[in-house]
């Protein structure tokens, strides 16, 4: 019979229409490329006056337009509007939608957008990956009087579902690559942030020097430093930035860059506190701020000049294993403009040991959200303080990975020893 004779044609002519359609959707392209193509080859194969493939973006999700293809030329620089209505229907209800004449369709009566807009006959499938709707494609027909018929339905929809499983592929092999550019970009910050870090400690007569940095992600917010200021005077900094990861390891580095600038022998500790404080406040968001502890140490006397703006006091154990702390002295850093610093004096004696920290070493907490403590630190300092300085420094990490359960850090920790031989 004819019918079997045109059905079988029909079979035929689909089967070689989804072959070549594979075969060009085998290689790799952008999504962008993709998109295109994929656009390209339904136009070839299905005769129409407009056509869009629309993708799910954004929260809440929206249908947002990738490519639009217009191939009559009389319609050239009007712009397409896809009916709500069609757009649901395939979306939503997730069918695939054909109306052979839009306007005695009962399905879209009252609906003047398709009307209106002279929408002889229209289709339009969902994009279905095997495991949701990631978009639609849509066609319709204006001028071409020839009615879309269920065969050109099928059609779409099957290219649609080849086109929907490439499209994710190529969003996954595009997620994958981004994915390795940012760890590779990120490697590299946190190489650049290792080398922010002291790599050796300068020459320091009689006293002994240690620091430790541990980011709670790759890369963070606390800095510390030792700088050669002059010959017998060693600059010693601790440093936390307001919140972690990226931003605050790039403020970071900015402060470092600052301080670099301004430690000069002539200098006075409370000027330079009051000039970084003014230069963090203007280069940095306004929520941003820094706790931050500068001293100067006479590596022949022992005298210590410092400034504190807000950070964790640090403390000084002397031979009996007592603790004084040396106290604010300013406001963080960056928290108002225009702020005044008071520079204070201490001395490390013979036998005496200088601590310094950020947070992350005494905000920890165990399985019992206990917090480490400032007490439990000196305590672990105090029965050390007889090791030298890295010995001192090695005794604390290991007491807080016991007190944690070496549970990863939820904060940047960074700890600083300066231990004076007796």
């Amino acid at each position: 019979p004819v019918s079997e004779v045109d059905e079988i044609r029909a079979e035929n002519k689909m089967f070689a229409v989804l072959s070549e359609v594979s075969r060009a959707l085998v290689l790799h392209k952008p999504l962008a490329e993709l998109l295109d193509h994929v656009m390209d080859l339904i136009s070839a194969h299905l005769s129409m006056d407009r056509g869009v493939l629309m993708l799910r973006e954004g929260n809440p999700v929206q249908l947002i337009p990738k490519v639009v293809r217009i191939n009559n030329k009389h319609l050239q620089g009007q712009k397409i509007q896809v009916s709500r209505s069609i757009m649901a229907m395939a979306f939503d209800q997730q069918l695939a939608v054909l109306t052979s004449d839009a306007s005695l369709d009962p399905r879209f009566k009252g609906r003047e957008s398709i009307i209106d807009s002279g929408i002889h006959s229209a289709m339009c499938v969902p994009l279905w990956n095997n495991r949701e709707i990631i978009g639609i494609i849509y066609a319709d027909r204006i001028s071409l009087l020839q009615e879309f018929s269920e065969e050109d339905l099928r059609l779409l929809t099957l290219l649609a579902n080849l086109a929907a499983v490439k499209i994710e592929n190529a969003a996954l092999i595009e997620q994958a690559i981004e994915k390795e550019r940012m760890e590779r970009e990120l490697q590299l910050a946190v190489q650049i942030q290792k080398d922010f870090l002291p790599k050796s400690v300068p020459k320091s007569g009689p006293f002994d020097v240690a620091g430790r940095n541990v980011s709670c992600r790759q890369v963070g917010g606390d800095y510390y430093d030792f700088i050669a200021v002059e010959a017998g005077r060693l600059g010693v900094s601790v440093a936390d930035v307001s919140g972690k990861g990226v931003s605050a390891s790039l403020l970071m580095a900015s402060l470092r860059a600052a301080l670099h600038s301004e430690v000069r022998p002539s200098a006075r500790i409370d000027a330079m506190a009051a000039k970084l404080n003014d230069f963090v406040q203007r280069s940095s968001a306004i929520n941003a701020f820094i706790t931050f502890f500068y001293g100067e140490l006479n590596t022949e006397s022992g005298a210590f000049v410092f400034v504190n703006a807000g950070h964790n006091h640090p403390f000084i154990l002397d031979v009996s294993g007592k603790a004084r702390f040396l106290e604010t002295t300013g406001l963080c850093l960056g928290m108002l403009p225009d702020m005044t610093y008071e520079e204070r004096a201490d001395g490390i004696a013979p036998g005496e040991t200088l601590v310094l920290f950020t947070d992350g070493i005494i905000e920890s907490r165990n399985a019992a959200e206990e917090e480490y403590g400032t007490d439990r630190l000196i305590d672990v300092c105090r029965k050390s303080m007889a090791a030298n300085a890295c010995e001192i420094m090695e005794s604390v990490f290991r007491d807080l990975d016991a007190f944690t359960s070496k549970a990863p850090p939820a904060d940047d920790r960074t700890l600083v020893v300066v231990k004076r031989a007796c």
